[in-house]
Protein backbone atom coordinates (compact mmCIF):
# COMPACT_ATOMS: atom_id res chain seq x y z
CA UNK A 1 0.00 0.00 0.00
CA UNK A 2 1.82 3.27 -0.59
CA UNK A 3 2.68 5.96 1.26
CA UNK A 4 -0.51 8.43 -0.13
CA UNK A 5 -3.01 6.12 0.22
CA UNK A 6 -2.33 4.58 3.39
CA UNK A 7 -1.99 8.33 5.04
CA UNK A 8 -5.99 9.15 3.66
CA UNK A 9 -6.34 5.95 5.25
CA UNK A 10 -5.27 6.48 8.79
CA UNK A 11 -5.69 10.15 9.24
CA UNK A 12 -8.45 10.38 11.04
CA UNK A 13 -12.02 9.10 11.23
CA UNK A 14 -12.66 11.87 9.47
CA UNK A 15 -10.80 11.16 6.58
CA UNK A 16 -10.46 7.86 7.60
CA UNK A 17 -11.49 5.11 4.46
CA UNK A 18 -11.71 8.29 2.14
CA UNK A 19 -10.38 7.35 -0.92
CA UNK A 20 -13.21 9.17 -1.83
CA UNK A 21 -12.34 12.79 -0.39
CA UNK A 22 -14.86 15.17 -0.15
CA UNK A 23 -13.38 18.80 -0.33
CA UNK A 24 -16.64 21.16 0.91
CA UNK A 25 -18.96 20.61 3.49
CA UNK A 26 -21.70 18.69 1.51
CA UNK A 27 -22.02 15.22 2.63
CA UNK A 28 -20.58 12.27 0.03
CA UNK A 29 -22.67 10.72 -1.99
CA UNK A 30 -20.51 7.64 -2.51
CA UNK A 31 -21.84 4.26 -2.07
CA UNK A 32 -20.95 2.27 1.32
CA UNK A 33 -17.87 0.42 0.91
CA UNK A 34 -15.37 -2.43 2.64
CA UNK A 35 -11.76 -2.03 2.77
CA UNK A 36 -9.94 -5.28 3.83
CA UNK A 37 -6.58 -5.55 5.78
CA UNK A 38 -4.82 -9.20 5.31
CA UNK A 39 -3.64 -10.94 9.19
CA UNK A 40 -0.55 -9.25 10.76
CA UNK A 41 -1.15 -6.00 8.79
CA UNK A 42 -3.22 -3.49 11.31
CA UNK A 43 -3.65 -6.62 13.99
CA UNK A 44 -1.01 -9.23 15.02
CA UNK A 45 -3.58 -12.09 15.32
CA UNK A 46 -6.55 -11.23 13.03
CA UNK A 47 -7.56 -10.32 9.49
CA UNK A 48 -9.67 -6.91 9.83
CA UNK A 49 -12.04 -5.51 7.69
CA UNK A 50 -13.83 -2.53 8.05
CA UNK A 51 -17.34 -1.65 6.66
CA UNK A 52 -17.52 1.89 5.98
CA UNK A 53 -20.97 3.93 5.54
CA UNK A 54 -19.55 6.95 3.59
CA UNK A 55 -21.22 9.73 5.25
CA UNK A 56 -18.55 11.44 6.17
CA UNK A 57 -18.31 15.33 5.99
CA UNK A 58 -15.12 16.94 5.34
CA UNK A 59 -13.47 20.16 4.79
CA UNK A 60 -9.65 20.27 3.81
CA UNK A 61 -7.65 23.17 2.81
CA UNK A 62 -3.64 23.09 2.06
CA UNK A 63 -1.27 25.71 2.40
CA UNK A 64 2.24 25.77 1.32
CA UNK A 65 4.73 28.25 2.45
CA UNK A 66 7.92 29.54 0.37
CA UNK A 67 10.15 27.04 1.62
CA UNK A 68 8.08 23.99 0.34
CA UNK A 69 6.45 22.84 3.21
CA UNK A 70 2.98 21.64 2.67
CA UNK A 71 0.51 21.98 5.74
CA UNK A 72 -3.24 20.25 5.18
CA UNK A 73 -5.84 20.64 7.63
CA UNK A 74 -8.61 18.36 7.40
CA UNK A 75 -12.19 18.67 9.80
CA UNK A 76 -15.54 17.52 10.11
CA UNK A 77 -17.14 14.33 11.04
CA UNK A 78 -16.40 11.06 9.92
CA UNK A 79 -17.98 8.20 8.10
CA UNK A 80 -19.77 5.15 10.64
CA UNK A 81 -17.41 2.67 10.79
CA UNK A 82 -17.74 -1.59 11.29
CA UNK A 83 -14.37 -3.52 12.01
CA UNK A 84 -15.14 -7.36 11.75
CA UNK A 85 -12.90 -10.02 11.41
CA UNK A 86 -13.76 -11.78 7.87
CA UNK A 87 -13.66 -14.88 9.35
CA UNK A 88 -15.33 -14.45 12.61
CA UNK A 89 -18.15 -11.58 10.99
CA UNK A 90 -20.61 -12.04 13.59
CA UNK A 91 -18.60 -10.62 16.63
CA UNK A 92 -18.04 -6.81 15.55
CA UNK A 93 -17.24 -3.09 16.74
CA UNK A 94 -18.89 -0.39 15.58
CA UNK A 95 -18.33 3.43 15.27
CA UNK A 96 -20.55 6.42 14.95
CA UNK A 97 -18.94 9.63 12.75
CA UNK A 98 -17.68 11.79 15.19
CA UNK A 99 -15.77 14.80 14.90
CA UNK A 100 -11.92 15.11 14.57
CA UNK A 101 -9.33 17.23 12.72
CA UNK A 102 -5.94 16.83 11.54
CA UNK A 103 -2.80 18.85 10.76
CA UNK A 104 -0.46 17.65 8.31
CA UNK A 105 3.11 19.20 7.45
CA UNK A 106 4.86 17.60 5.18
CA UNK A 107 8.10 18.59 3.96
CA UNK A 108 10.64 18.92 1.25
CA UNK A 109 12.36 16.03 1.84
CA UNK A 110 9.55 13.49 1.48
CA UNK A 111 9.08 13.54 5.34
CA UNK A 112 5.83 14.46 7.67
CA UNK A 113 3.94 15.66 10.97
CA UNK A 114 0.46 13.92 11.37
CA UNK A 115 -1.16 15.77 14.52
CA UNK A 116 -4.85 14.26 15.32
CA UNK A 117 -7.56 15.64 17.36
CA UNK A 118 -10.85 14.22 18.44
CA UNK A 119 -12.22 10.84 17.49
CA UNK A 120 -9.52 9.05 15.70
CA UNK A 121 -8.60 5.68 14.08
CA UNK A 122 -4.88 4.80 13.30
CA UNK A 123 -3.63 1.84 11.75
CA UNK A 124 -0.15 0.90 12.57
CA UNK A 125 1.65 -1.56 10.14
CA UNK A 126 4.71 -3.86 11.26
CA UNK A 127 6.77 -1.43 9.82
CA UNK A 128 5.87 1.42 12.30
CA UNK A 129 6.80 2.14 16.25
CA UNK A 130 4.43 2.84 19.00
CA UNK A 131 5.35 4.78 22.23
CA UNK A 132 8.10 2.89 23.59
CA UNK A 133 9.45 1.36 20.84
CA UNK A 134 6.71 -1.52 20.56
CA UNK A 135 6.40 -2.32 16.76
CA UNK A 136 3.29 -2.38 15.05
CA UNK A 137 0.80 -3.93 13.68
CA UNK A 138 -1.85 -1.90 15.94
CA UNK A 139 -5.52 -0.67 15.05
CA UNK A 140 -6.06 2.43 18.01
CA UNK A 141 -9.04 4.40 18.57
CA UNK A 142 -7.41 8.02 19.72
CA UNK A 143 -10.22 10.06 21.45
CA UNK A 144 -7.68 12.47 22.30
CA UNK A 145 -4.63 14.03 20.51
CA UNK A 146 -2.05 11.57 18.93
CA UNK A 147 1.30 13.02 17.15
CA UNK A 148 2.76 10.56 14.50
CA UNK A 149 6.33 11.51 12.32
CA UNK A 150 5.94 9.63 9.32
CA UNK A 151 9.50 8.98 6.87
CA UNK A 152 10.01 9.23 3.85
CA UNK A 153 9.14 5.54 2.96
CA UNK A 154 5.51 5.93 4.64
CA UNK A 155 6.68 4.16 8.12
CA UNK A 156 5.23 5.58 11.17
CA UNK A 157 6.55 6.93 14.30
CA UNK A 158 4.04 7.43 17.32
CA UNK A 159 5.41 10.48 19.05
CA UNK A 160 2.46 11.35 21.66
CA UNK A 161 -0.94 10.20 22.64
CA UNK A 162 -3.04 11.73 25.24
CA UNK A 163 -6.81 10.88 26.03
CA UNK A 164 -8.61 7.54 25.71
CA UNK A 165 -7.57 4.65 23.74
CA UNK A 166 -9.56 1.96 22.84
CA UNK A 167 -7.68 -1.49 21.11
CA UNK A 168 -9.42 -2.34 18.62
CA UNK A 169 -7.78 -5.43 17.53
CA UNK A 170 -8.22 -6.83 21.24
CA UNK A 171 -12.34 -5.69 20.64
CA UNK A 172 -11.63 -9.17 17.30
CA UNK A 173 -11.35 -12.54 17.74
CA UNK A 174 -8.19 -14.41 16.29
CA UNK A 175 -8.04 -15.82 13.45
Amino acid sequence: MNASLRFSLIATSTALLAAVCVFGAERAKAAPFTISFPTGLVCKDSAVNVAVANNARLVTRTFTTPDGTVRSLSAGTGSDLVFYNPNHPDVTFALKGNGAVSWSTSAANGTSTLTLTGHNVVFYFPTDTLLGGTPGPATLLVVGREVINIDAAGNFTQVSETGKVTDICAQLPPD
